[in-house]
């Protein structure tokens, strides 16, 4: 497929909506902060508690709370990567659902194809990992797959994004060097 400036111009209009929207807020941010917040409960109140000659009926809701926020934040951190996935995924699960059952608009399909190459990649961390299956997608693109490709390899000579469907001779050129991961 032939992408035209008008083509060029909205694709480009699409992923800087993209870029400027801010991701949804981690939770693993403030699981680290509720984790040592716990943790200084316990260890303070472990310390100062005995102390005082803090009664039963004081300890033990004291304590709940600072073992609970100890617990839940460790659990918000330790998934950070996943809930990034999850929101990226999300994405893609709409795009693909566009391209694979939508109308015929080409504007609509054009924007679809951005919003799955830019989701296509999750960083969390050092890690990249793919937020969909990338032959389970071409599956459900079908007949449609030559604009996404059309879509990717605009993106990927303004070297806006990585490859995802076309093949690349660069060993550097996907960021799993051609694994796909499930979301």
């Amino acid at each position: 497929m032939y992408l035209t400036d008008g083509h060029r111009l909205l694709i480009r209009e699409t992923l800087q909506e993209i870029e400027e929207t801010p991701p949804p807020a981690e939770p693993g941010v403030y699981g680290c902060g509720l984790a040592i917040v716990g943790l200084v409960v316990l260890v303070g109140f472990g310390i100062v508690g005995p102390r005082f000659g803090v009664g039963a009926g004081v300890a033990t809701p004291i304590l709940v709370v600072g073992g609970g926020s100890l617990v839940i934040g460790m659990v918000l951190s330790l998934t950070r990567s996943g809930f990034t996935r999850k929101v990226a995924g999300a994405a893609t699960e709409v795009a693909l659902s566009e391209l694979e059952d939508g109308e015929d608009d080409e504007d609509v399909l054009l924007r679809a194809a951005t919003l799955l190459l830019a989701h296509a990649f999750v960083a969390s961390g050092e890690t990249m990992r793919s937020t969909f299956d990338r032959s389970e997608a071409a599956l459900r693109i079908g007949e449609r797959m030559p604009l996404v490709r059309a879509v990717e390899e605009y993106l990927t000579s303004s070297e806006s994004m990585y490859p995802v469907f076309t093949t690349e001779t660069s060993e550097d050129a996907s960021p799993l060097d051609g694994e796909s991961e499930e979301a």
